[in-house]
């Protein structure tokens, strides 16, 4: 078994009044697609063997803008990092209220499962894997790696376009190494 890094990336910036009838969500606004690009540029200096990213719209534009700062990075799509609510979060029961236990089981098991499948060893030697993803499952992946309870995960906040980076060693230990890094955008475009 071989050590794993994953860098998440949450999506940039997106129309979220659009509301195509794909079900895909809105495509980056401009300052997005800005936000995109410098993230680019920051991973333009590291090694990256595989990003995958949500279906979304935003995600896979965010991941196309990455890759194309990249030579000969493998892309994928995986419904696993769907934007999804992970469980209900502590404090907030009345917001997801009008969610069916149907629905949040199935959303559970995605993150669950998400989580089972990046946030491994690598079978064979050391893999630097980025995922471009959704807020609330960057942030329940967190709380996972921490082994801290994930009904807290609406407590953290990710920055469109910010970076967090795990460490799986071989033996399957996973070490948070930073959260939400957002240095490589200007002040004034870090939102959430």
């Amino acid at each position: 078994m071989g050590e794993r890094r994953i860098y998440l990336v949450r999506h940039g910036q997106y129309a979220v009044d659009a509301v195509p009838e794909d079900g895909l969500g809105g495509s980056l606004t401009d300052l997005g697609r800005q936000q995109a690009e410098r993230t680019a540029e920051r991973f333009s200096r590291m090694r990256v063997d595989v990003i995958v990213h949500s279906g979304l719209r935003r995600a896979r534009e965010t991941a196309e803008i990455i890759a194309s700062r990249l030579s000969g990075v493998v892309v994928c799509e995986s419904a696993l990092l769907r934007e999804c609510i992970p469980c209900i979060p502590i404090g907030y029961e009345s917001a997801f209220a009008s969610l069916s236990p149907e629905q949040l089981a199935r959303e559970a098991q995605q993150a669950r499962a998400a989580y089972e499948v990046y946030f491994t060893p690598s079978p064979d030697v050391e893999r630097h894997d980025l995922l471009v993803c959704h807020g609330n499952l960057i942030r329940y992946f967190m709380l996972r790696v921490l082994q801290a309870p994930v009904a807290l995960w609406a407590n953290a906040e990710t920055y469109t376009c910010g970076v967090s980076e795990v460490w799986v060693r071989a033996d399957g230990r996973a070490t948070l190494i930073s959260h939400n890094e957002s240095d490589h955008l200007p002040p004034e475009w870090r939102m959430f």
